[in-house]
């Protein structure tokens, strides 16, 4: 699989999380008329998107992330980025890849989000990610993904720009929510750190474009926090 083809697949699949679940099936038909090969792997994603205890480590997810990986990864598993080394694969979208890796100077977890050497001709995905890497750094608040990092190296393919933060392990909003009623008492703490999450960003004149339930992880007894897919925080 090549990663056009990835992104028509991840395209597809973050349209379905945005209908739903029982309209899922029609709106599918209709945006794969003809591509029954791009249908059922959106339909194989679909179904992984069931409520799990760690939603990132479920283990149906981890098996197909795992075979993606291996099809289009830019990095692999012990390979080095400074002194972070990479182990596992967590996602892709349009903005490149996402991976867990270990910073073997502070001892600890870490996610390690990159953009690719063939996607650094894009001056339009560069400026964004650095973007992103600017905004968030300059929040410090409980509710927002904490960067740690933020550079460039070379590899036998090219410049590789990264993005190191926090590593949440939890599971998203998305997840929390699907196929199960959730009463007032446990909305209301979530959507209060939601919302706190984004009245310290607009204070410093920064806002987020992408507020939805796959940016929002959630961790037990432990802050909520707002992540970025890639297209989210930015300045006005």
């Amino acid at each position: 699989m090549d990663k056009q083809r990835w992104k028509q697949i991840d395209a597809v699949f973050e349209r379905m999380l945005e209908i739903e679940p029982g309209e899922r099936a029609e709106a599918l038909a209709r945006m794969c008329a003809g591509d029954d090969d791009l249908r059922r792997r959106v339909e194989e994603l679909l179904e992984q998107e069931e409520p799990a205890e760690d939603f990132l480590k479920s283990s149906a997810i981890v098996g197909m992330a795992g075979r993606m990986a291996g099809e289009l990864g830019a990095l692999t598993p012990g390979e080095r980025i400074s002194h972070y080394r990479i182990e596992s694969w967590i996602g892709a979208g349009g903005m490149g890849e996402v991976w867990k890796g270990w910073d073997e100077q502070l001892k600890r977890d870490v996610a390690i989000k990159i953009l690719p050497p063939e996607f650094s001709a894009d001056d339009e995905r560069v400026r964004r990610f650095e973007q992103e890497a600017y905004a968030v750094s300059a929040l410090n608040h409980p509710n927002v993904i904490t960067i740690y990092d933020f550079g460039q190296v070379q590899t036998e393919a090219g410049g590789l720009r990264f993005i190191v933060t926090e590593f949440i392990e939890g599971k998203t909003l998305r997840a929390y929510l699907n196929g199960s009623p959730r009463s007032w008492r446990e909305a209301v703490p979530i959507g209060a750190q939601i919302a706190g999450a984004l009245n310290a960003a607009h204070t410093v004149g920064i806002i987020h474009r992408d507020i939805k339930p796959e940016n929002i992880m959630l961790q037990a007894g432990k802050p909520v926090k707002t992540l970025d897919s890639g297209r989210g925080w930015s300045g006005r």
